[in-house]
């Protein structure tokens, strides 16, 4: 039951950033229009884009470590027997689960910072930053928790590799 809800989350969470690709489109779509036809941007604009990737980057990436679409050298890894191919993915997600709890770490405690102090957008005045700073601690808890389900996986392979 948390298993299949946990992916419905992150499913949502991949979804919601291929959207925000698309509104991202039309930010811009009609930002290049307005100055081109009108004479006239769309304020902020560029910092909004900004902003909204922070989100498409984040909210997708705990999605594609679940598909394993995750970047390797396949050049190398495809020469390894099978143990070595299980050993050396439980020790990169080691390491991403360490480079991605310390970017969880900083981060929360940067949104934390933004969040107390109020920070605004430089190009959309008023608009509050520390939302969109949100999107990286976010995503990177995801990541975190993908990983650990990863690396479960990986070392029952090693644990049954060996009997």
């Amino acid at each position: 039951m948390v298993r299949k809800i946990y992916y419905s989350i992150i499913e949502f969470l991949a979804l919601a950033g291929g959207l925000l690709v698309f509104v991202m489109s039309v930010i811009t779509t009609g930002d290049i229009i307005g100055r081109d036809v009108i004479g006239k941007s769309i304020p902020g604009c560029y910092e909004l884009v900004q902003y909204i990737m922070v989100f498409v980057v984040f909210f997708g990436v705990a999605y594609l470590e679940s598909k394993k679409g995750n970047v390797r050298v396949e050049v190398l890894f495809i020469r390894f027997p099978g143990r070595m191919k299980v050993a050396v993915e439980l020790v990169s997600a080691i390491f991403a689960l360490f480079i991605f709890g310390i970017m969880l770490y900083t981060s929360g405690i940067y949104t934390w910072e933004s969040w107390v102090a109020r920070e605004t957008m430089y190009g959309i005045k008023g608009g509050p930053l520390y939302v969109w700073k949100f999107g990286v601690p976010f995503g990177c808890f995801f990541m975190c928790i993908e990983l650990f389900i990863g690396m479960g996986r990986t070392i029952k392979q090693l644990i049954r590799g060996s009997s």
